[in-house]
């Protein structure tokens, strides 16, 4: 409901019935109906955190002032904020689909589903291989044709041998591969909601983050005092646990004392409460006053003034004071913007003696402070006999003395730099995307290296200009800026869009109604756990601490979960073309076929139909030569796959030929040969699993530990092949016929050639990757 004036009365109304021109009244707690035109107000502050992400509420006035560089206008209130405090009349201005939340409600319907990198791969890749056994099955149905084949026999070997070929295990493979990948990322604070999203976060190679809460704590913090005299007082600690300590330039007791002053000032003239009980921290009240508590904690200063008189903290006003008595004297302190601190003084105090004010020399620090993002808030106290209980006292407060400057900034998480430090020797760039100010937002990306120059930051003013010279010149800018301040959630969705149209792939952080749009255009959108649900519910996976380093955590995993699926695939193709070739070999050669039917589904069954399901068991697959994020147009059938392939599959396919063509040319009768040669693949295709659980290192070097399910399962494949051989009714089954355990022996010990072969060819490998 909602309360409007209408034909010169006051009526309460359903909001939904707000037409534009009807006058509303707000008052705090009001949730504001649509986007209003402010044209009275008093005090209001208000929540705009659901369109801007930012928890501070958003001081209004009626004039607008565009050095602020929002993107929300500082004389309207918007659909869906809620009213923190103070009161306020306007006309409305938009409603429905037209309000700036209509406009993200509209957008997220036309925005279509990304299919994950690895999506888009497996979808090509299957493709490609299809087009290459139909390819494949047309050809040797040919050629058997005019050697005389019946249709029967044909039809029958062509389809087995497809059967065995093509890489079917794949899909199951590679759902366990991705199944175990998000069990583990899960025990890292990583919940994925979409299998696909697993190895979509190890794919991208752009990931741009919010600021507040991901990058740093949430919890502002003070981190530097500048004092009258020009001493710069750091004070080490982040967030509101009370450790730290303030480091002076020198052992100057003067400026010790005014240090201990000015926490003093800021504990008394204080609406907040800080609690410790234990390990936990309770805190509630304005974040700064909180930084204003702790900062106290760490200076171990325990005011015991008594406070006689109090004016809370009004945004008109833009300040707060208080009358207290301290050793039977009475004494007004106030803090709040320098300009305003600054009109009630008339000395500053400099190493313990009150001096003549210097306005300018306070403003130089000041903007110093501010144009390194820090939030500054100055203090002031003197002798004062007169309470302050109405904004009107205010003017009774003369001839104070300026104390001192502190600087407050949401801190760094500790473990946030190391983390940005890895994406980049990956290859990821770390974007980051705030609705906060933008020197605010450029002091925090100068100290984590995401930019260097003011020049790499852009506003939403910025990006509303190159909007207007079209998509290529938009594309081109956002190219170049590493820090995006005060966008709106529109603007998010396109400066994503426009990294996917240069080929980008992009995962996105968001916590907001407002970072909704931009967590669906993502391939990869990541919700962190304190977000709203409708973050959550929009995104591929939720970050359930919050920390970007979490979000590295599962970049490595999505590595790991595609190094597995490359080696499912690197098995599945070299197994099943090498069965091709010997299959076509035996052809051209005038030879029967080599093996039967039911023979190359059991070789296709007991080899890699097992093995391929173990590969996401594989741990540490990440090497210094795939460490790297692959670029977005690589294939997973790429060169090197594609070489390594050509490599093992000539080899096995080449001396079971050869076996097969030695038997039949001695006069081995062809069932005796094919026993020969069912075992002698069933062997080498087994050996060829160890060459598959790393691209790059030794299957030697490759620890047992690393994946003993893998290694079970291959020794298994030998062992069921003997067990088959000497089994008459298996073996009858399968058209086999019993052989020598001896030669069983020998084509065991024959196999381990083929673990020779590609260690030569990875030697190499390494060789050629490290010049």
């Amino acid at each position: 409901m909602t309360k409007v004036l209408r034909n010169g009365q006051t009526k309460i109304i359903d909001s939904e019935e707000l037409v534009i021109g009807d006058i509303v009244y707000l008052e705090t707690g009001s949730k504001v109906p649509a986007d209003i035109r402010l044209i009275d107000i008093t005090n209001l502050k208000v929540d705009e955190s659901i369109l801007t992400g930012e928890s501070e509420g958003a001081i209004k006035s009626l004039e607008n002032d565009l050095s602020s560089h929002s993107m929300f206008e500082q004389n309207m209130v918007y659909a869906g904020t809620v009213i923190l405090s103070g009161r306020a009349i306007g006309i409305v201005a938009r409603v429905g689909n037209e309000t700036e939340f209509g406009k993200i409600a509209s957008k997220i319907v036309e925005i279509k589903n990304n299919p994950s990198p690895l999506t888009l791969r497996i979808n090509k890749f299957t493709k490609q291989i299809s087009i290459a056994f139909l390819v494949i099955a047309i050809v040797l149905s040919a050629i058997l044709y005019f050697k005389g084949y019946d249709w029967y026999n044909i039809f029958f070997s062509v389809v087995a041998l497809t059967v065995s070929a093509i890489p079917e295990g794949l899909t199951t493979g590679m759902t366990i591969c991705l199944s175990k990948s998000s069990s583990k990322m899960a025990k890292k604070n990583v919940v994925v909601k979409q299998l696909s999203a697993v190895e979509g976060l190890g794919s991208c190679n752009i990931i741009a983050s919010d600021k507040t809460g991901t990058l740093t704590v949430n919890e502002q913090t003070a981190q530097k005092i500048v004092l009258p005299s020009g001493e710069v007082v750091d004070i080490t600690g982040s967030g509101y646990t009370p450790n730290g300590e303030f480091k002076f330039v020198d052992n100057n007791i003067y400026s010790q004392k005014q240090v201990a002053l000015l926490s003093m000032l800021g504990d008394i003239n204080n609406e907040s409460f800080v609690k410790i009980k234990g390990k936990e921290i309770l805190t509630g009240g304005d974040s700064i006053d909180i930084a204003f508590k702790v900062m106290a904690l760490k200076n171990k200063v325990k005011p015991s003034v008594n406070v006689l008189s109090q004016l809370p903290y009004e945004s008109e006003l833009k300040c707060s004071a208080v009358h207290y008595m301290d050793d039977d004297k009475q004494y007004a302190t106030i803090k709040g913007a320098m300009s305003v601190v600054l009109s009630h003084c008339d000395t500053m105090l400099v190493n313990g003696k009150n001096v003549p004010l210097d306005k300018e020399l306070i403003d130089k620090q000041n903007t110093e402070l501010a144009s390194n993002g820090f939030r500054v808030i100055a203090l002031a106290y003197g002798k004062n006999s007169k309470k302050l209980n109405s904004p009107k006292d205010l003017d009774n407060l003369t001839k104070l003395t300026f104390v001192g400057l502190v600087g407050f900034i949401d801190p760094i998480r500790d473990d946030t730099y190391k983390a940005i430090q890895e994406c980049r020797e990956s290859g990821i760039q770390v974007k980051m995307i705030t609705g906060d100010h933008h020197l605010t937002a450029f002091y925090i990306a100068k100290q984590l290296e995401i930019a260097q120059d003011i020049s790499q930051v852009a506003t939403g003013q910025d990006l509303l200009k190159y909007e207007k010279l079209g998509q290529d010149k938009f594309d081109e800018y956002v190219n170049k800026i590493s820090v995006f301040a005060r966008v709106s959630p529109i603007q998010k969705q396109e400066i994503i869009a426009a990294y996917k149209r240069l080929g980008n792939f992009v995962s996105v952080t968001g916590d907001g109604v407002n970072d909704v749009l931009a967590l669906k255009e993502a391939h990869i959108g990541i919700s962190v756990g304190s977000g709203a649900d409708v973050a959550k519910e929009t995104a591929d996976m939720i970050i359930a601490d919050d920390k970007f380093s979490s979000i590295v955590t599962g970049v490595e995993e999505g590595k790991m979960a595609y190094n597995n699926v490359r080696n499912i695939v690197y098995l599945l193709m070299s197994t099943g073309i090498c069965e091709v070739m010997l299959y076509f070999l035996s052809v051209l050669c005038k030879l029967s076929f080599p093996l039967t039917g039911v023979q190359f589904l059991w070789l296709n069954l007991v080899t890699n139909g097992i093995q391929s399901n173990v590969f996401a068991f594989e741990r540490n697959t990440i090497t210094p030569y795939n460490k790297k994020v692959r670029k977005t147009s690589e294939n997973i059938f790429n060169r090197l796959l594609l070489s390594e392939c050509f490599v093992a599959t000539a080899y096995i396919g080449i001396t079971g030929f050869l076996l097969y063509l030695l038997l039949i040319k001695n006069g081995v009768d062809y069932q005796v040969a094919r026993t020969y040669l069912l075992t002698f693949m069933v062997f080498m295709e087994s050996a060829q699993a160890f060459n598959c659980r790393n691209e790059y290192i030794s299957a030697f070097k490759c620890k047992f530990t690393n994946n003993p399910v893998l290694v079970i399962t291959i020794i298994l494949s030998y062992v069921f092949q003997i067990l088959a051989v000497f089994i008459t009714p298996v073996a009858m089954l399968l058209d086999m016929t019993t052989i020598k355990f001896t030669h069983i022996l020998l084509m065991a010990l024959f196999s381990v050639s083929q673990i020779l072969i590609m260690e030569l060819y990875k030697l190499i490998l390494r060789k050629r990757l490290s010049k």
